[in-house]
């Protein structure tokens, strides 16, 4: 049987977990695959019990995808981007995981002629792809913004599972992404507000980010004149236990699957916990004496069948102190915060394989030490659980880790309070984080007590839940968003350049006075304050060998860092919660505001980085690299005590797929003894040797030495040099370059195998100025317009629009054709003149041109007469001029103080302008062009089709640089 049907989902999830799926996963499964459009698909809410298995959306909304393949794309109900959104930062992610086993299930199933292989077909029916074996589904993590860490964005018709966060998600689609360049921003805008499907997981902590997508959806409607770019799935889902009040079509577990053996179990398994009070302190000794007895308390709870304590508290400060007086009592203990890198969150995560639902037990002890980033996505099944007091929507997160999987154990618990926050008439009773729903929350469980133990079982608290207006005063006030006016979104829109003012979407995130800005912090050794000094072109240039990747930086607020700046470290994160987008006060009066006391970088990009000097010159999702010796990783966040402070080449590896030796003293030192060997003497090194051919030919012998090193020679968390060098040895095209500090530093061209994760990363550059082939403007044209039909194609654009898109690509270079760009691309060869006209070439790495090859391409279009063919010749110009990302609303100003005349002949066309193009004056018609087109395809429409054009450019040259 080789027809996929709805019906068939039983049989697909069985082939890929070996057991049935839920009663309610099954029902709703059939619901989204079998809509059409006007009716059902996706309910506005999921109401779902903790561990019902709501990760299972993922396969439902993939298989959904699957069975609509071959249906025109007015029919098409199901999205191909599935964005999972997550408002914490989450340490052992679930649904990261399941969507990369689903993917890997899918790739692997090439040679299976069952119901996994189908799905994986038809996936790739409708990615658009001829290669067979490209994968039929990616998936990604966007949890920091990062300058050019763009690969979640590659293809517009490739089926994607991006799991996320509200900042990182809701930014983008409010054309304001935090970490990406002004250029990519229509792109992101474009890709997260068309074909996809929205998934807010536990929707009761973002109700702001709820309201504003909501806006999105019916701005989306609004703006756009039917028909006018085709019809693109959005649907936006809530999941949570209790959604707002006013939620329409909400989706609950019903009697089956209370009958159900497995998930009865969970929903029914009882969860007592008795109430405790920490005594009162002041400053400094309230936090110790709440994490004395925290951790007393957690050490009362190990027995028999109690072996593994979870300990989750409000502050990182608390968690911190925990974890230090669990090791002094000689307790294997681990410290989980958001306040961690990527990589060392992994890191972790792996050793915590036996605490997931279902893993069979290790007997061993284990003590878990976590903030509120494990109340969302965390599977972990604790034996028992220690928390401080929070309101009662967060305690019940925090139980859902708590005896996961209904065990036949007798799981315990215990909720404590500080004394101070016991009393809701008491002063500091309001806390920072949950306000005073958490002295009434304590307040209303000692009087649902019984012997002063409370059951937090999924069916024992339902039983006791009070009604909505008692249930709001317990719960973290959830502000409301501003209204989004069609005046914010005019202004979010205008891209390049910015207006002044732009609304800031952080409220429209978070809601007035709950967000606090963050940047991304990472450390390198390789980099020292003496380098900062003079404008700091030495950093950028050391930064720029090896550009920061997501993986290896702490999200920390700028208020923090501006504490750890001055030299504050002892107040440095004190009150600092993990709460996604949660408020940090600044409360130091700028004119008490000291000097910094260490000098970082703040990176943008090669050209636009700087030393800080002022603090205000950061803005959210900036990145800030600071030199290993002015330390500071205890004070902005958690660094495990065996984790390397430098992770620069790993993450270079795991974001861009391609291998990376810093061969510096200051790294090669700190590598395991046995690859130290192996390199001591090439980072010595400060110019190139004598002998060039036989210093190469020992640095491949090293790196071959470094692959054979055997299991017992690197630690786990070293591994990725084999991998890394592995990559190197059958790389010929590997680049050698002297870095700034001393030694080497050897740039991969291969990928690697196995850190396939970002591959194919878009970048707002012309890729011109870094290509490494020759490339003839006539074919890069055409191939540019064979990509853009086909994703027009699939995207289901109207037969009109799709031909204007094609035009527009077959068209966006012409203006390559100014003899000074030809110049540059034959190397500066004065004879450039009368040679093949070229859109890319291997002879130069320089930028800049002193004049924007698309302005210059509108220009010759206008007096070509190719525009009587357009349907609408206004989208054909601004596709053209826009493919870089300028012209919303404004042509950037060029410096052309000695225009030329170009006449070129250019598939087979004729063409002629001058490089003055006068498109930069207001009165140029490119802002009137702009506004005209997004009030004819919406805000969010002109941005999908902007994306669909650049999309198409990006992978022309990614297909022109694999030839």
């Amino acid at each position: 049987m080789n027809e996929l049907t709805p019906a068939r989902f039983d049989e697909f999830f069985q082939s890929l977990y070996g057991y049935e799926p839920f009663p309610w996963q099954a029902q709703l499964a059939r619901q989204v695959a079998d809509a059409r459009p006007g009716e059902s698909c996706w309910p506005g809410a999921l109401a779902l019990p903790t561990a019902a298995g709501k990760t299972a959306c993922l396969d439902m909304a993939i298989f959904a995808l699957a069975c609509q393949a071959d249906r025109c794309s007015e029919e098409r109900t199901a999205a191909r981007r599935i964005i999972f959104v997550v408002d914490r930062r989450v340490i052992v992610d679930a649904t990261f995981e399941r969507a990369r086993d689903l993917a890997g299930k899918l790739h692997e199933a090439k040679d299976d002629g069952g119901i996994v292989r189908l799905v994986a077909d038809r996936l790739r029916l409708t990615s658009g792809e001829d290669d067979p074996e490209q994968p039929p589904l990616a998936c990604f993590q966007l949890r920091g913004g990062m300058y050019r860490d763009d690969a979640w964005a590659r293809s517009p018709l490739q089926p994607t599972v991006v799991v996320t966060t509200v900042d990182q998600y809701g930014s983008r689609l409010l054309f304001r992404g935090y970490g990406s360049s002004p250029g990519m921003r229509p792109i992101h805008a474009g890709l997260a507000a068309n074909d996809c499907l929205v998934l807010l997981d536990e929707a009761h902590c973002a109700n702001p980010f709820r309201q504003t997508v909501t806006s999105v959806q019916r701005y989306r409607q609004w703006a756009t004149e039917p028909g006018s770019i085709g019809a693109t799935p959005f649907h936006f889902t809530l999941i949570s236990a209790t959604p707002p009040p006013g939620t329409k079509e909400s989706f609950t577990d019903g009697e089956e699957d209370r009958k159900h053996e497995q998930l009865g179990r969970r929903i029914n398994a009882p969860k007592l916990a008795k109430l405790a009070v920490a005594q009162n302190a002041r400053g400094n000794d309230a936090l110790e004496r709440l994490a004395e007895r925290i951790a007393s308390e957690a050490q009362q709870l190990v027995g028999d069948d109690r072996r593994a304590i979870g300990i989750i508290v409000n502050r990182v400060a608390t968690a911190q102190a925990i974890y230090r007086r669990l090791g002094q009592n000689g307790r294997d203990a681990i410290l989980l915060t958001g306040r961690m890198r990527a990589i060392d969150r992994d890191d972790i995560a792996g050793g915590l394989q036996s605490l997931k639902t279902g893993a069979a037990r290790d007997g061993r002890e284990q003590f878990v030490v976590a903030t509120q980033t494990l109340e969302v996505g965390a599977d972990l099944d604790f034996d028992g659980l220690v928390t401080e007091c929070a309101s009662l929507d967060a305690l019940r997160q925090r139980f859902g880790r708590l005896n996961r999987d209904g065990r036949d154990i007798e799981a315990k618990a215990t909720v404590i309070v500080r004394a101070d926050q016991a009393n809701p008439a008491g002063k500091t009773a309001d806390d920072p984080v949950y306000g005073a729903a958490l002295s009434e929350t304590w307040q209303w469980l000692n009087a649902k007590s019984v012997d002063g133990e409370v059951d937090f079982g999924y069916a024992a608290m339902e039983g006791i839940i009070p009604d909505q207006d008692e249930l709001r005063k317990l719960s973290q006030q959830a502000p409301d968003a501003p209204v989004m006016l069609p005046a914010h979104v005019d202004a979010w829109t205008q891209t390049s350049p910015v207006p002044v003012p732009d609304p800031d979407v952080a409220i429209f995130l978070h809601g007035p006075q709950r967000s606090t800005p963050e940047v991304q912090v990472c450390w390198r050794s390789d980099l020292s304050e003496g380098d900062l000094s003079e404008g700091g072109q030495r950093a950028i240039d050391i930064v720029s060998l090896c550009p920061p990747a997501s993986s290896e930086c702490i999200s920390v607020p700028i208020p923090r860092l501006r504490r750890w700046l001055e030299g504050n470290d002892e107040t440095a994160g004190r009150e600092d919660s993990d709460v996604e987008g949660a408020y940090v006060a600044d409360d130091s009066p700028p004119q008490q505001r000291r000097q910094f006391r260490y000098r970082v970088l703040c990176w943008r990009g090669p050209e636009d980085s700087r030393p800080l000097a002022v603090l205000g010159n950061l803005h959210h999702g900036d990145t800030v690299v600071i030199p290993a010796e002015s330390r500071g990783w205890d004070s902005l966040g958690h660094k495990p005590p065996d984790s390397p402070v430098d992770l620069g080449d790993r993450a270079y590896l795991q974001s861009r797929a391609k291998a990376i030796f810093r061969i510096h003293p200051d790294l090669v030192r700190r590598w395991p003894d046995a690859a130290r060997a192996l390199f001591e003497r090439f980072s010595r090194q400060t110019e190139e040797p004598e002998d060039a051919d036989e210093d190469e030919h020992d640095l491949r012998q090293a790196v071959s030495d470094l692959k054979e090193l055997g299991d017992n020679d690197l630690t786990p968390q070293w591994t990725w040099l084999k991998d890394a060098a592995s990559a190197l040895l059958g790389d010929r095209r590997w680049k050698k370059l002297a870095h700034p500090g001393g030694g080497w530093v050897i740039q991969g061209s291969h990928r690697v195998q196995g850190y396939t994760n970002s591959a194919g990363t878009l970048t707002s550059e012309d890729d011109s100025y870094s290509a490494t082939v020759r490339v003839l403007l006539d074919d890069h044209l055409e191939g540019v317009k064979s990509w853009a039909k086909r994703i027009g194609g699939g995207a289901g654009l109207p037969e009109t629009t799709a031909a204007d898109l094609a035009l527009a690509a077959r068209l966006h270079d012409v203006g390559k054709a100014d003899p000074r760009f030809q110049l540059w691309m034959h190397g500066g060869n004065p004879w450039a003149v009368g040679l093949p006209l070229l859109a890319k070439s291997d002879k130069t790495r320089a930028r800049g041109s002193g004049c924007r090859h698309e302005l210059l391409s509108v220009r010759m279009i206008e007096n070509s007469g190719l525009l009587e063919s357009a349907h609408d010749k206004d989208l054909v110009l601004h596709l053209v001029a826009s493919h870089h990302g300028h012209c919303r609303p404004f042509a950037p100003v060029v410096d052309n103080q000695n225009p030329v005349q170009v006449e070129q002949t250019i598939l087979g066309i004729p063409m002629s302008a001058c490089t003055d193009t006068q498109l930069e004056r207001l009165d140029s018609g490119v802002p009137e062009r702009f506004w005209k087109l997004t009030r004819s395809y919406g805000w969010w429409g002109l941005a999908w089709l902007e994306s669909l054009m650049r999309v198409a450019d990006h992978r022309c040259s990614e297909d022109e640089q694999k030839s």
